[in-house]
């Protein structure tokens, strides 16, 4: 069987919110693995809200404290490193890392032992709050699943 991450979240514009059902773009061979992944965009979010939270220049008021927190996300797996996004990690302020949108936009999840993907984490945004994400039965494995009359 071949499963997937399913994940309700509210989005919209300045004039009008809805919400929206989407599937990551991963498949897992087996459920732990999927589960793994539930727990990964868990964390993610944690981190991801956290960041939105601080005030850099009243909670982290040095370069160094700022620098110290950048290190702490970099050693998680479903990290990724803004190197894409701005050029050599190493010339970057602590400022930029922290706020990149590298990271809180994007995220590493295990498919299989050892094996990661880049999925976007389209719940993340301006007007998006994630409601549930939820490990659910790949619908286009080995065919249909459900017909609709």
């Amino acid at each position: 069987m071949n499963f997937t991450i399913e994940v309700r979240y509210r989005t919209g514009d300045s004039f009008n919110t809805f919400n929206e059902c989407e599937c990551i773009g991963a498949m897992f061979d087996n459920i732990d693995m999927a589960r793994k992944a539930l727990n990964t965009i868990k964390e993610h979010h944690h981190y991801t809200r956290e960041v939105d939270g601080y005030s850099f220049s009243k909670d982290y008021p040095t370069p160094e404290d700022k620098e110290a927190y950048y290190k702490k996300l970099s050693l998680h797996d479903w990290f990724l490193a803004p190197d894409d996004e701005f050029g050599d990690e190493d010339n970057m302020c602590a400022n930029n890392l922290i706020h990149s949108y590298t990271w809180q936009h994007h995220l590493m999840v295990e498919v299989k032992p050892d094996v990661f993907q880049r999925i976007s984490a389209f719940w993340i945004g301006y007007f998006e709050r994630i409601h549930s994400a939820e490990v659910v039965i790949n619908k286009d494995f080995n065919g249909q699943l459900r017909i609709e009359f």
